[in-house]
């Protein structure tokens, strides 16, 4: 709570104090002689902001009129000295400089003041959720009916998705659409275009073939084979040239066979596929069939892989355009969407040395709750700020200020903590 110049990590699950912790902290950081303006504090929704800022008002007041709260005695049991306390005095008629905000409003205040250097209009304002996503809509409405107008190409993936998906077309591009909407930067890893899965699937079941034949006339080992021999010929060259969106979906369908389980497109294992040919339990081949057979399965995985890639990346391509039509009509209007706010600060913070100083300058001490909710463009943002005045390589390994970042989370929300385990974080925060 006093300890001011290291990089901390605080566990904290719901209910156990967060919010009481850190008003503790800054009113402890205001008592230490820190300004309030150099204080950040950043919360994940305007509710939690507005109550953070209550409890820090709250907290300052109780201290100057002699009341200790319950999480500070630990801390100052005897309350605050005679120099904490006119330290704190003096900071408590400038408490309206301290930010305290949501990711959001905190880009917002950088926005403001460096905002001609992102390139934006000067008389830009910021739409709320509503307003942003109700634009997005009427765009993404104005652009399925221009690729679906009556000149479209018939390999043009909307098209094909409205011939084969109608009911489900709508909502799988708003999802897509939506994603790349908050994550701009993230696009899908196009596949290596000289890799031939198709060859490597067709060769596998080649093999299994000729261990098939070496070992008898098993019925249920030539029906297997049979099976994918079907397989094997209905997509052997699919990948000899450059396969279009509506070839590739189509091979999405493998048609029916008696070697796929439950899940979609995943064969069975090669106990399973002996058994439901009829092979008895204690008769299903040997060794070497058994690994042909997993051979055949691994690189049926792989071909599967590659075409569900290469969809993805065909329609992410698509998408691209709507975000750029949706930037156009944005700009028309003169306003930015929450996602501009983060993308825009994340560019100044890379791209302009002097703007990323002098915004770690104004905020020297940051304190975050809801860690883990941050992604990592936010995080991207909140380190390049606390690094040092040498400009980072890259944002993960920067060096930090010290006591520049004080962070609050629930580390039992592990699906969404991949940052937890950056670097310079790990380093900081033993």
């Amino acid at each position: 709570m006093t300890d001011f110049s290291s990089i901390l990590l605080v566990e904290a699950a719901a209910g156990t104090g967060k919010t009481s912790l850190m008003a503790g902290r800054v009113a402890m950081m205001l008592a230490a002689g820190h300004h309030p303006e150099e204080i950040a504090a950043i919360t994940f929704t305007e509710l939690a902001a507005s109550q953070l800022a209550s409890r820090i008002r709250e907290t300052v007041d109780l201290l100057l009129m002699g009341v200790v709260p319950a999480f500070l005695k630990a801390v100052i049991p005897q309350g605050l000295s005679d120099q904490q306390r006119n330290a704190l005095l003096a900071a408590s008629t400038q408490l309206d400089e301290l930010t305290a905000t949501t990711i959001h409003g905190f880009c917002q205040a950088i926005i403001r003041s460096h905002g001609v250097r992102a390139g934006l209009d000067p008389g830009a304002r910021v739409a709320d959720a509503i307003v942003a996503d109700n634009l997005f809509m009427a765009e993404l409405s104005a652009w399925f009916s221009r690729r679906l107008a009556t000149d479209a190409t018939e390999d043009d993936p909307i098209v094909v998705l409205a011939e084969q998906i109608p009911l489900q077309v709508v909502d799988l591009v708003r999802e897509l659409a939506f994603l790349r909407r908050k994550h701009p930067d993230a696009e899908p890893i196009a596949p290596p275009r000289d890799l031939r899965p198709d060859i490597d699937f067709v060769q596998a079941v080649d093999d299994f073939e000729r261990w098939r034949a070496s070992v008898g006339d098993e019925a249920w080992a030539r029906e297997i084979a049979q099976e994918l021999g079907r397989l094997a010929t209905r997509y052997q060259g699919c990948f000899a040239g450059d396969p279009d969106f509506r070839s590739l979906w189509h091979l999405c369908d493998p048609g029916s066979g008696r070697l796929f389980g439950r899940k979609g497109l995943q064969l069975k294992t090669y106990d399973e596929a002996a058994r439901g040919f009829g092979a008895h339990k204690n008769d299903i081949g040997d060794v070497s069939g058994r690994s042909l057979f997993e051979a055949v399965t691994d690189t049926w995985s792989q071909l599967i892989g590659h075409i569900a890639s290469s969809l993805v990346c065909s329609l992410s391509s698509s998408i691209d355009q709507l975000l750029e039509s949706y930037r156009a009509r944005k700009r028309a209007a003169a306003i930015l969407d929450f996602d501009d706010l983060i993308v825009h600060v994340q560019s100044l913070v890379r791209s302009h040395e002097d703007v990323r100083q002098a915004v770690g300058r104004r905020y020297r001490y940051i304190l975050v709750d809801e860690f883990q909710d941050t992604d990592r463009l936010q995080s991207e943002i909140l380190f390049s700020i606390a690094a040092v005045a040498e400009r980072p390589t890259h944002w993960e390994t920067a060096r930090l200020r010290a006591g520049a970042l004080f962070l609050v989370g629930d580390r039992r929300d592990r699906h969404r903590l991949s940052h937890w385990r950056q670097p310079s974080l790990l380093r900081a925060c033993p």
